[in-house]
């Protein structure tokens, strides 16, 4: 992790300030999830909704390395905090700088937001986010394994939606978890449903 800022957010989502990205996700004493902070999770299909894109998380991630996770996770910069659009415009950002592909902002189409905790095994650094999830549709050949960013990405792959869920709750831990308890609790199943705007913990 970088000098790179998150914003940390209260449990009703209103921004109370920004930490440092490293110690935002570290657990301590005090604070044994770190710090809640906002984010984002990205899932891409194929346009008939029948395929999902997977990215495997490089080894050097702090948290959860080479796990399988959706297409795309991150945190939103400053001036991209506002609202759903701003959410659309760090997803337009980061699908760009992990896979290499550019989707404009307004083909991310808003789900849900959630509130998860984590921490990765072995690890002193651990996950508390308001994460909130949007998806879009794409072909799948405009995602190339030649433009990964391999400091974020190891591996990518298509998968039948079905199978996804299948894949993860044999071996949870394979998966991240935040992707996990979306499938446990049923939302990814309706993630076409459109766009939750209580905020849910999970």
């Amino acid at each position: 992790m970088s000098d790179i800022k998150v914003p940390l957010v209260d449990e009703d989502d209103k921004i109370v300030g920004w930490m440092e990205k490293e110690t935002a996700h570290r657990s301590t004493a005090d604070h044994p999830f770190g710090h809640l902070h906002r984010a984002f999770s990205v899932f891409i299909f194929s346009p008939d909704r029948q395929r999902v894109l997977l990215q495997q998380r490089s080894m050097s991630k702090k948290t959860f390395p080479s796990a399988w996770t959706n297409a795309v996770c991150s945190h939103p910069a400053e001036n991209e905090i506002y609202g759903w659009s701003g959410i659309a415009r760090a997803a337009q950002r980061r699908v760009y700088e992990e896979l290499g592909v550019d989707i404009p902002a307004h083909q991310f189409q808003p789900f849900m937001r959630f509130i998860y905790q984590a921490k990765s095994d072995g690890s002193k650094y651990c996950e508390w986010e308001m994460d909130y999830v949007v998806w879009t549709c794409i072909n799948e050949d405009k995602v190339d394994e030649k433009q990964l960013n391999a400091h974020e990405v190891s591996a990518i792959k298509w998968v039948k939606t079905t199978e996804f869920s299948q894949l993860a709750l044999a071996d949870p831990k394979a998966f991240s978890p935040w992707t996990v308890k979306l499938i446990q609790s049923g939302f990814y199943e309706r993630i076409c449903d459109g766009l939750i705007e209580e905020i849910v913990n999970l």
